[in-house]
């Protein structure tokens, strides 16, 4: 990734474009080691849940999604594994021992129109658990909102792995089983394709 944006950058900047969720939760984290392989860049980060919104605005994007964007060459930034996480204060996290288990348990879902990204439905499928699924007790439209609602205890989320490492280093959130599910689909780096 770092070559490719390295191939991509003017001498002195590059703008860089991500969802809101990995501009907080991945790129943040990663600007320090990012600036220290671009001394001399300015980087500028452009959030978008939509890229057509920014469409023409950016040298490379970090996109979700099967590595097929019209228009830009992609390149695969590695397998992304989902499990759910929460707050260690969760009140019902001592119940849980196995997947089954978060059938009754209060489950936050992302709802963001996005139908390739994975949902509580799919976890629980390829995790092998056919219990019905429970109401939701909250659907937010903002990873961003649905992950701070994990953080203040209000139930469990589906955790990608990229966006949650540093909150589960730090403690803030936790793994509630180990079970993890690798998604079909990746994140990617584009970039607009030479013609």
């Amino acid at each position: 990734a770092a070559h490719d944006i390295r191939e991509t950058v003017s001498p002195d900047s590059v703008t860089i474009a991500t969802t809101y969720a990995v501009s907080v939760y991945w790129l943040m984290p990663l600007m320090p080691a990012l600036r220290a392989a671009f001394p001399g860049v300015n980087i500028k980060m452009l959030s978008a849940d939509a890229i057509a919104s920014i469409e023409g605005q950016f040298d490379v994007a970090i996109r979700y999604g099967d590595g097929h964007w019209f228009g830009y060459d992609a390149v695969s930034l590695g397998a992304t594994a989902v499990y759910p996480v929460c707050s260690p204060h969760y009140p019902g996290i001592d119940q849980i021992a196995k997947p089954a288990d978060l059938a009754c348990q209060s489950l936050l879902y992302l709802d963001d129109g996005r139908k390739n990204w994975m949902d509580w439905r799919d976890w629980f499928q390829s995790a092998g658990v056919s219990a019905a699924l429970p109401v939701p007790v909250l659907r937010a439209n903002s990873y961003i909102v649905l992950l701070q609602a994990a953080i203040s205890g209000q139930g469990i989320a589906l955790g990608w792995e990229q966006l949650v490492s540093e909150m589960l280093e730090s403690g803030v959130l936790t793994r509630v089983v180990d079970v993890t599910v690798d998604t079909p689909q990746h994140f990617y780096l584009l970039r607009a394709r030479e013609e």
